[in-house]
């Protein structure tokens, strides 16, 4: 899928950069998320439930 380099910018998206696509037809929506986001949102959100780890 290519994404218009305006948009990349705005996100700063460089070209090849991973990213995790999501879309729901119902709300007629695409949402795009560079790799590092969806890392740092899993780990904070693995913090919050698992303080104290999983061991």
């Amino acid at each position: 899928m290519k994404v218009p380099a305006g948009l990349r910018s705005r996100c700063e998206i460089r070209t090849g950069d991973p990213l995790l696509l999501a879309a729901s037809r119902s709300a007629d929506l695409l949402l795009i998320y560079p790799m590092p986001l969806v890392e740092q949102l899993l780990a904070e959100t693995h913090q919050r439930f698992f303080p104290e780890g999983l061991a």
